[in-house]
């Protein structure tokens, strides 16, 4: 069972990544042949639709003893059929089809019991080809678009994963790093925890700005890793990346954002989406405008908020650089995208997670107000309370995970 909830985690990872990457694909490619053989980016997302298509109605049948194989008998005739079906439909249409079938297949996958998937090993075997495919098409995806010259080097995406220097460079795993970790951006809320309880130093993460701890206590008898990333996205993506190489797969973010939307002090938000308006996570991802979050992820936070019947949003939000740049245009023009709050580290944290294909969610609590017709600080910092709730509301939305 453990393999087949992996495979299923896996598989979710995948997805999220590949519509992150057609979401945000050049339209001016998206008919263009040759990006898989004689195929355009449409048609190989027509392709994946039909084996989605199939692998649904494979689940349906192994109960009946109708799916002796995973394969199918006429591989060529099949994908044809499949991208014929679909050849009227534009690129936005033939998104929305993949991800209606995709939904409908992870809903037939979460009502498989333990004693199925016991009984069929075609289950899991199914998810791990499917996700094999997800995987091998956003890679031809992203080569069809990747050479090519920008007019700024911002854009200028390279999916290289060997870097010249690597966090594996100078860190090596931990082996008892904890899988599960919090990275909490009140520092108050960690001195007072580690007064509090039992903790040690795993790791120094640090350089010119001074050592920073990452610390391991015991919660619900599991161990946890934690860490304050520092404020803003370099060092907090730096930190993450770090964490990511000593063992780290599993994280939830606490921390504070101002509000552009009708949010009290205090109040939780939950984002699904983050406007790339700051610079670093454009070294993760190809450009686009929004990065989105990790269902999974979101999942296990809504659940924990849900069994303490805390309110809460979810929505999308906006990543800066520039807190002082943060114009009463851009505001208005944020808030007509539906962006709830404004923050430094979201967009970086959504990319680094995808590139690195780990698991991360943040919360998000109401601070300043940003939205207003005149700046108001809320006295936001001062909400001792609320941050160590926080706190404690990450660290048992990350071991969900």
């Amino acid at each position: 069972m453990t393999d087949f909830f992996s495979a299923y985690q896996q598989i979710q990872s995948s997805y999220a990544r590949l519509i992150n990457l057609c979401d945000s694909y050049p339209i001016d490619k998206v008919e263009e042949p040759d990006a898989l053989g004689v195929w355009s980016p449409k048609q190989i997302i027509a392709h994946l639709s039909g084996w989605v298509v199939e692998a649904t109605n494979r689940y349906r049948d192994i109960p009946k003893g109708k799916s002796p194989e995973k394969t199918y008998p006429d591989w060529d005739a099949f994908n044809k059929e499949s991208v014929d079906a679909r050849a009227e439909l534009t690129w936005t249409e033939t998104i929305a089809d993949f991800k209606q079938a995709v939904q409908a297949w992870f809903t037939e996958i979460e009502q498989v019991s333990a004693v199925q998937v016991a009984t069929h090993t075609l289950y899991t075997d199914w998810i791990k080809s499917i996700d094999q495919e997800f995987q091998r098409h956003n890679d031809d995806l992203l080569a069809f678009i990747k050479d090519f010259t920008a007019d700024y080097p911002i854009l200028e995406f390279d999916d290289d994963r060997e870097a010249v220097v690597n966090p594996s460079t100078t860190l090596k795993p931990l082996p008892d790093m904890p899988e599960h970790v919090v990275i909490c951006f009140f520092r108050e809320v960690l001195m007072q925890l580690r007064m509090r309880f039992p903790m040690t130093v795993m790791q120094q993460l640090g350089g010119e700005s001074g050592d920073n701890p990452v610390y391991k206590m015991t919660i619900d008898d599991k161990p946890v890793a934690l860490l304050h990333p520092g404020v803003g996205a370099p060092l907090a993506g730096a930190f993450l990346e770090e964490v990511i190489a000593l063992g780290g797969r599993k994280f939830i973010a606490c921390g504070g954002a101002g509000v552009l939307s009708d949010i009290p002090v205090g109040g939780l938000v939950i984002p699904d989406s983050a406007i790339r308006d700051e610079g670093m996570s454009y070294h993760y991802l190809p450009p686009s405008r929004e990065v989105k979050g990790n269902p999974v992820a979101i999942e296990a936070i809504k659940q924990t908020l849900q069994e303490h019947d805390i309110p809460y949003q979810v929505g999308k939000t906006w990543t800066t650089d520039a807190i002082y740049r943060e114009t009463r245009k851009k505001v208005n023009h944020r808030k007509a995208e539906g962006c709830l709050t404004v923050e430094m580290e979201t967009a970086t944290f959504f990319a680094i997670s995808q590139f690195r294909d780990v698991t991360f969610g943040q919360i998000l609590y109401g601070g300043d107000n940003v939205g207003g017709e005149e700046w108001d600080g809320r006295n936001w910092m001062g909400q001792s309370s609320t941050r160590e709730k926080l706190f404690w509301l990450a660290a048992e939305s990350v071991l969900k995970l």
